[in-house]
């Protein structure tokens, strides 16, 4: 299935990271941050919790490992990829693996922010 939400949750991740991980409470008592901003910090911590709670919180190292890391500066070609070659080592796995995990994080998050992910129109092919 193609994952037609991967920049803007990728981007989600980063912004929660750039912002220091902020917590639930302080993202819902900040007025000042927009509202779709707040959503979508708000799936990202929904997202990690929704892991960590199923007993996949190597899926929100992997998260941490790839996207977290300066997230305020421009990704470089290739970054996302090292990132995940080095995620994989850590982790006695392969580079396939962890790309799955990201996609499983990235379309929890995609659901749980109400993205359309296509899956629904995939069924029916």
């Amino acid at each position: 299935m193609k994952d037609s939400t991967k920049d803007y949750t990728i981007a989600q991740f980063r912004s929660y990271a750039a912002l220091g991980c902020p917590s639930k409470a302080q993202i819902i008592s900040d007025k000042t941050m927009h509202k779709a901003l707040r959503l979508d910090l708000l799936a990202v911590i929904d997202t990690l919790n929704a892991l960590t709670n199923s007993g996949k919180d190597y899926i929100c190292q992997a998260v941490c490992a790839v996207y977290f890391p300066a997230p305020t500066e421009e990704l470089k070609k290739g970054e996302i990829n090292s990132r995940v070659m080095r995620c994989a080592l850590e982790n006695y796995t392969d580079e396939r693996t962890v790309w799955r995990w990201l996609k499983e994080a990235r379309l929890l998050c995609a659901n749980l922010r109400g993205l359309n992910t296509g899956y629904l129109y995939n069924l029916h092919k």
